[in-house]
């Protein structure tokens, strides 16, 4: 289970990465104009203004490219892989125009290393070195040239000697930084499914599969005050559910308890990080982060209304099924979960005491 949550996080990583490089290429464009400029101060002694042109048309044809294919298919190897071809391109068209870019050879295997793909890393590692042995040998004759007294020979010798010891180096510590953050990764999942095991068991209401009111706690911790975001807690309980058990048998309050649960899950599914439990035997709770005022609000709980009647009208037993609700604010920096679960409960004692199937938002 944790492998397979590692497969999933290495999938969604990939779209996440493929947008990023996107990015990045795009900015790349401004290189040709950059080395334009520094052609003209005299920083290029030896590259001309077209490979500058040439740089920046390929630039803007790979980023091109690129979009069109993640906008299309978003999970594409293809993506990936004409990203490090595409790079690494340019960097040997700057080589070839006798711009001297040693260590930017490695540029694609270290940004391989985002996409947390061992595979992927040794492909662009040989790429890079491949491309370095070429790019020397096919600019050895000028640069042998340029300098005092070196044959060609000795010069590609020596250059390729140190540009070996680098990418030994660089690759090693590829190696060590894939391999190392791979593991942290899987070992992180594997530890989440360790904890949500321990937490279904110690947190969970063995009934209706929900959480409890321990998990609720925490989950507002961690939501409104750790994140130090506004919530909105809300409580709801079955205004007739013991009469539902004297007439028709606990086997159909059960019943009536899971339903309801069923009910609250799809009402609030599309509620980010929405958190619902059972805190006692006809009683609910619904945490809703990041959700800060009545506006946003009475519609989840008239959506869960209408739910509620949809769901249970031709339903026999349980279609006179009624709840009472009240709801509380968690402001970020001033309130904490037993002072809303108290004003919440205050909402919902003032619907309770007056007629009961409604809601009331608690207001100080």
């Amino acid at each position: 289970m944790g492998e397979e949550l590692f497969k999933g996080f290495v999938a969604e990583n990939e779209i996440r990465m493929n947008i990023a490089l996107n990015k990045f290429i795009w900015m790349c464009s401004f290189v040709g104009p950059l080395v334009a400029i520094g052609i003209y101060t005299g920083f290029y002694n030896y590259v001309t203004y077209f490979t500058a042109i040439m740089v920046t048309l390929a630039v803007i044809l790979l980023a091109t490219i690129h979009t069109a294919i993640i906008r299309r298919k978003p999970y594409s190897r293809i993506a990936k892989y004409l990203l490090f071809l595409g790079i690494q391109f340019v960097i040997i068209l700057f080589s070839l125009a006798h711009a001297r870019i040693s260590i930017s050879y490695f540029l694609v295997a270290m940004l391989s290393l985002m996409f947390l793909n061992r595979k992927a890393y040794y492909i662009a590692s040989a790429i890079c070195y491949v491309s370095m042995l070429f790019c020397s040998y096919v600019t050895s004759v000028f640069w042998s040239a340029d300098s005092i007294s070196m044959p060609r020979r000795i010069w590609l010798s020596e250059v390729l000697g140190a540009y070996t010891v680098e990418f030994v180096i660089m690759f090693t510590a590829g190696c060590i930084i894939s391999f190392s953050t791979i593991y942290y990764i899987e070992t992180v999942y594997s530890s989440q499914i360790l904890n949500s095991a321990k937490d279904t068991d110690n947190y969970s209401d063995h009934l209706t599969g929900l959480w409890n009111e321990k998990y609720l706690s925490r989950s507002y911790d961690k939501y409104v005050v750790i994140q130090n975001h506004t919530g909105a807690l809300i409580l709801i309980e079955i205004d007739n559910l013991k009469e539902i058990k004297d007439k028709f048998g606990s086997s159909e309050g059960d019943r009536a308890l899971i339903t309801f649960g069923n009910i609250l899950a799809s009402t609030f599914r599309l509620n980010d990080n929405a958190v619902i439990s059972r805190y006692g035997d006809d009683k609910f709770a619904v945490l809703v982060p990041q959700i800060e005022s009545e506006e946003e609000l009475i519609p989840c709980i008239e959506r869960l209304q209408e739910n509620i009647h949809r769901t249970l009208q031709n339903d026999n037993n349980l279609n006179t099924i009624t709840v009472s609700i009240g709801a509380a604010f968690g402001i970020k920096n001033g309130i904490y979960y037993h002072e809303v679960f108290s004003n919440a409960t205050k909402a919902l004692r003032f619907v309770k005491e007056n007629g009961r199937n409604g809601y009331q938002v608690f207001h100080k």
